[in-house]
């Protein structure tokens, strides 16, 4: 046991009773408390740029031109009825 060197950890729990402001009765409970963290550094990234949106591009022929439109795709793509998405916008307002 010479050989052994025993750590010194900061206790983290303590245990304190208090009376109950009902009953009367002590209660006993646990608080932790933190932890210390280390900080750590953060190496910084660069963030790829976009790439420029031509004028071609920007135009779908996908997408919908009107509100009723994108309510119907929207609908068939989560196959629900369109009357719940027009209920979901209307009572949004």
């Amino acid at each position: 046991m010479a050989g052994l060197r025993l750590r010194k950890t900061a206790q983290r729990f303590t245990s304190v009773v208090r009376p109950d402001s009902r009953s009367g009765k002590l209660v006993r409970s646990m608080v932790v408390s933190s932890k210390a963290i280390t900080a750590q550094r953060v190496i910084p990234m660069p963030v790829p740029s976009l790439t420029a949106v031509t004028p071609d591009a920007a135009v779908n022929s996908d997408a919908p031109t009107g509100i009723n439109e994108a309510v119907e795709r929207i609908a068939a793509e989560h196959s629900l009825p369109p009357q719940l998405i027009h209920s979901v916008i209307k009572g949004g307002e």
